[in-house]
């Protein structure tokens, strides 16, 4: 069954283009339950609550305004259990006694006589609200307040309660669709009697306990991994902040808060650099570095702050591109406006991660050597690069004839990739940005399987596991280390400014292991601040990272192989000069 929720007017909503994103998704992928949707500019939560009721996917909420949070974290986390039924059946049996003039009223309601006097002494007699619905949105909120305080009820049916309120609310205000402005006259819907209903009437959601909801600016978000991640930024300079603030301020309800101007804007309102033309690019730019998602959809419009051509551009940086256009009609805050439509983008991205990368150079080097490749090398499998990365292959061929490729046994994560026809062995490590690659078969593992790997108990917690690393860094990165030179050679392939890159490594002439001074290790964190991530250091060069993911069962480490190599040369500087002079005159590891 389809849930419904209430959900308020809302500028910008995705409402009517739901169809055509699922659409677009399902022409690129299998939309699974079993994939995690990334919604980073939320509002309503109209199109994460979408991908969740239907497909089952586990979302990821944000947005930095509270309103947004609480009706997502409704939505999204909470039930609608007993106690929530027998509240709104009680307190709709006491509608008419639950009136209150309260702090709401005294700054968004109409007052026949002119009486409010807010803080500043500027009379404003806002028109935003009947003063009878305000008195009653006030009651509730002051019972809310209450039964939370009390202990009557919990976090999560708290933030029910202030959802259903927020929706309930909208439904009788005095306005077009934002609270920029008030109408002069009070049209019909906002003369309807206020009516205290749930924000949706269902007992289970899919995953309510693994989506997760922030509150953030979406540039200061830990950095998490989405299968689609869905951005839909501010296109004008409106603030949203500005716009819904008698919102918060019902949702923060505290007498100490500063309400100013004709339309009672909140002091301190969060400004959002994607409104402004200067920082919007940039802004854009940041979050994207940010984002690690196989699948990108991002929306914006003809009439946006940035033009067509700049967002292209920039997208493209990103993997391969699919643009799909649509008339939408333009958001109208009076009838007598002209009705008009705009241009509304929808832009695709199949993003270039390091782990489709590492497929399609595989792949490549597969056909250049015309040897059998366990999937199939059709040309919807490879990347938008693939031209790129076979100029750049048969160039090291060019240069290391000698490389002749046997067979493919890099499937069922074997610590090598490549036989070579002399009986040799190959790897290939490949990466788009910060030059970090993972080791072989050990880099990226299960917790079940780093546990056994490293003799641990199936239950160490997530603190006892940051302390072990932390403790045992010398046997960790010995074992990393291995692994990464286990083939006789690797060829790594990297990325910059847009074109391919290689070198190639002989294990003959790399240190069997060269971090053996345990006392040079240090960690960019503790293991109190450690989130997500901690960049591991030797000799207070960052040579490595530890990754433990909030949001996947997933513990990984990577070499910052740029830095170990620069590292390895110094090594094999030191060793010939060892040899040359002797060890007297030579300080093997210290001076490096």
């Amino acid at each position: 069954m389809k849930i419904k929720y209430m959900n308020i007017n809302y500028i910008g909503s995705k409402k009517f283009l739901l169809g055509k994103i699922e659409h677009i998704l399902k022409h690129h992928l299998n939309l699974e339950s079993n994939l995690i949707f990334g919604d980073l500019f939320a509002g309503t939560g109209i199109v994460g609550e979408h991908f969740n009721q239907k497909f089952g996917m586990e979302i990821i909420s944000n947005d930095n305004e509270y309103y947004s949070f609480i009706i997502n974290y409704a939505k999204l986390k909470c039930p609608y259990n007993n106690k929530l039924q027998k509240i709104f059946k009680r307190w709709g049996r006491w509608s008419n006694k639950i009136s209150s003039y309260g702090l709401f009223s005294k700054n968004y309601a109409y007052h026949e006589e002119n009486m409010m006097i807010e803080l500043g002494g500027f009379p404003y007699n806002r028109k935003f609200f009947l003063l009878e619905n305000s008195k009653k949105i006030d009651g509730i909120r002051i019972l809310i307040e209450r039964y939370y305080r009390r202990k009557k009820i919990n976090k999560s049916e708290y933030f029910f309660l202030l959802a259903s309120l927020i929706v309930s609310t909208d439904k009788v205000a005095n306005i077009t669709s934002v609270y920029g402005a008030y109408l002069k006259n009070f049209k019909l819907t906002a003369r309807k009697n206020f009516k205290f209903l749930p924000i949706h009437c269902y007992l289970q959601i899919s995953k309510y306990d693994q989506n997760l909801i922030f509150q953030k600016n979406c540039l200061e978000l830990p950095v998490l991994t989405y299968d689609i991640c869905y951005l839909d930024p501010p296109y004008n300079n409106r603030q949203y902040s500005k716009n819904y603030a008698p919102l918060n301020f019902l949702l923060i309800y505290k007498s100490e808060l500063n309400v100013y101007g004709k339309t009672g804007l909140l002091q301190d309102s969060f400004i959002s650099s994607f409104c402004r033309k200067k920082t919007a690019l940039e802004s854009l730019k940041f979050l994207l570095d940010r984002i690690k998602s196989k699948y990108l959809l991002i929306s914006y419009n003809n009439e946006g702050l940035l033009t067509f051509s700049q967002l292209k551009a920039l997208f493209q940086k990103y993997g391969s591109i699919k643009i799909y256009e649509f008339p939408y009609k333009r958001y109208q805050s009076q009838k007598k406006a002209i009705p008009k439509t705009i241009k509304e983008y929808l832009f695709f991205i199949k993003c270039e991660t390091n782990e489709s990368l590492g497929v399609t150079l595989e792949q490549q080097l597969c056909l250049i050597n015309q040897i059998k490749y366990p999937q199939s090398l059709n040309s919807r499998s490879l990347d938008s690069y693939h031209l790129n990365l076979k100029k750049v292959l048969k160039q090291f061929f060019k240069d290391y004839p000698q490389i002749r490729l046997a067979k493919y046994i890099g499937s069922n994560q074997n610590i090598v990739d490549f036989l070579l026809i002399d009986g040799l062995t190959l790897s290939v490590k490949s990466n788009k940005v910060h030059s970090k690659v993972c080791p072989a078969k050990i880099g990226q593992l299960s917790k079940k399987r780093f546990f056994e790997e490293f003799g641990l108990p199936q239950n160490t917690d997530i603190k006892d596991l940051k302390l072990f690393i932390f403790q045992n860094i010398f046997q960790l990165t010995f074992k990393y280390y291995q692994n990464l030179f286990a083939s006789d050679f690797l060829l790594w392939v990297y990325k910059q400014k847009n074109k391919f890159y290689y070198s190639f490594i002989d294990r003959k002439n790399v240190y069997p292991y060269p971090f053996y001074k345990k006392e040079y290790f240090s960690f960019t964190r503790t293991v109190e601040n450690w989130n997500e991530s901690v960049t591991l250091k030797y000799k207070n060069v960052s040579i490595g990272e530890f990754q433990i993911h909030n949001n996947r069962d997933c513990i990984k480490f990577r070499f910052h192989l740029r830095n170990l190599l620069n590292f390895l040369s110094l090594v094999d500087v030191q060793r010939e000069l060892k040899r040359t002079y002797g060890e007297k005159d030579v300080r093997y590891d210290d001076d490096l």
